[in-house]
C-alpha cells in the first residue's frame, strides 16, 4: 500500500536519523521523518487517517492508516510541560482528512524554556520511503510517498482461557518491577508516549538483560 506524505506545517524535513534524541535517531520506535517546524499550526500530513490516541499532555498523537500505526511527537521532553504550549480539538476515534488541524504549539514558549521543537513522525511497521529529499517545505506540500505491506491475519492455534488471561502490558509491568529490583528499589516511576522511566535507588540491582528481552522494549538508557 502507498501513502502520500505532506508537510504538516511550514518546516524543514530531514531523515529521522538526524534527530537529536537517540530513541528516534536509532529508529527504536520505527523509521520516519524529522520535522523542524517554522510555524506552530500542525495539520494532518496524510490524505486521511483515524485518530487512535491523543496523549494527555497533547504533545503526542497516534494515527492509523489501514493497519499502519503512526506517531507524531511534537518536541523533545515536552511531556514535562504538562500540555502548556499545546492546543488541540482532536479526540480518539475520529476520522480526519488532509489539512485538518491536529494541534497548535507555542514555539516561542518552547524556545524560551530551551526545549527542542523537533517533531519526529514515525511508523510502527517496516516501510519503504520513496522519492524523499531533505529540505524546506510549505504546509501541504507533497514530501514523498511511503509503502508498506499489509499483514495477513494469523490464526491462533490456541485460545487462552479468559479467566487466566492477562494483557501483555500487565505481564510486562510485573516483569519490569521485578527486573528493576522490586518496589523497594525505585522511588518514582512515570511514562510519556515513548519512554517508561524509573528513578532507581541501587542500579546494581537492575537487570538490563532481562528488561531488554521483553518484546515491548526497543532499547534502554
Amino acid at each position: 500500500m502507498e501513502i502520500k506524505i505532506y508537510a504538516p506545517v511550514d518546516c524543514e524535513i530531514l531523515s529521522i536519523d538526524k534527530c537529536s534524541d537517540s530513541t528516534f535517531s536509532q529508529k527504536l520506535l520505527g523509521d520516519g521523518f524529522l520535522v523542524k517546524p517554522k510555524m506552530g499550526n500542525f495539520s494532518l500530513p496524510f490524505d486521511e487517517a483515524n485518530v487512535v490516541m491523543v496523549f494527555d499532555t497533547k504533545h503526542a498523537y497516534g494515527f492509523d492508516i489501514e493497519g499502519l500505526g503512526i506517531l507524531i511527537h511534537c518536541g523533545l521532553e515536552t511531556v514535562n510541560l504538562n500540555g502548556e504550549p499545546f492546543k488541540t480539538l482532536l479526540e480518539p476515534n475520529q476520522k480526519i482528512i488532509k489539512g485538518k488541524k491536529i494541534f497548535d504549539v507555542d514555539l516561542k514558549l518552547l524556545k524560551d524554556k530551551k526545549i527542542s521543537s523537533e517533531t519526529p513522525i514515525v511508523f510502527d511497521k517496516k516501510i519503504t520511503i520513496n522519492n524523499f529529499k531533505e529540505g524546506n517545505y510549505k504546509k501541504g506540500d507533497l514530501v514523498c510517498t511511503v509503502t508498506f505491506v499489509k499483514e495477513k491475519a494469523e490464526l491462533k492455534n490456541e485460545i487462552p482461557k479468559l479467566n487466566s488471561f492477562e494483557s501483555k502490558y500487565l505481564v510486562a509491568a510485573k516483569q519490569f518491577i521485578q527486573n528493576v529490583g522490586g518496589f523497594e528499589n525505585f522511588s518514582d516511576v512515570y511514562n510519556c508516549m515513548t519512554r517508561l522511566r524509573f528513578k532507581i535507588n541501587d542500579k546494581s540491582k537492575v537487570s538490563i538483560k532481562e528488561i531488554s528481552q521483553n518484546e515491548l522494549v526497543k532499547g534502554t538508557v
